[in-house]
């Protein structure tokens, strides 16, 4: 959410309201083929139909049975100023030769340093 958002309090009862809500995540999934998360509503009859573009497979059994491997993670605030740091060092690699350890060494020391302000 931006910091600058004007309705921060009720965009955040929406968000929780789209996310914690069975029959919200069934109408998405339903009118958008956006996966739901939460367990509940991916057992909806929905997730049997075939999909014709995908010939006729019932692909969101599979999708399910993919997301259900998934495995939960902590999140941190932080988390996006590390994929930025790790993202920036791995094109030095794959793009300007950097050494790997060189790479890795910096990343960590950029991280520290940013999640110190």
């Amino acid at each position: 959410m931006p910091k600058k958002a004007q309705n921060k309090a009720a965009a955040w009862d929406f968000i929780k309201f789209l996310t914690t809500t069975k029959d919200m995540q069934i109408e998405a999934f339903r009118g958008y083929d956006a996966f739901p998360s939460l367990i509940e509503a991916q057992n909806d009859a929905f997730i049997d139909q075939p999909i014709e573009y995908l010939g006729g497979q019932k692909a969101r059994q599979q999708w399910k049975l993919a997301a259900s491997k998934i495995p939960a993670m902590a999140v941190d605030k932080f988390d996006p100023v590390a994929t930025e740091v790790v993202n920036a060092e791995l094109e030095n690699v794959l793009e300007k030769n950097k050494d790997i350890k060189a790479a890795l060494a910096d990343a960590q020391a950029a991280v520290a340093k940013r999640v110190r302000r």
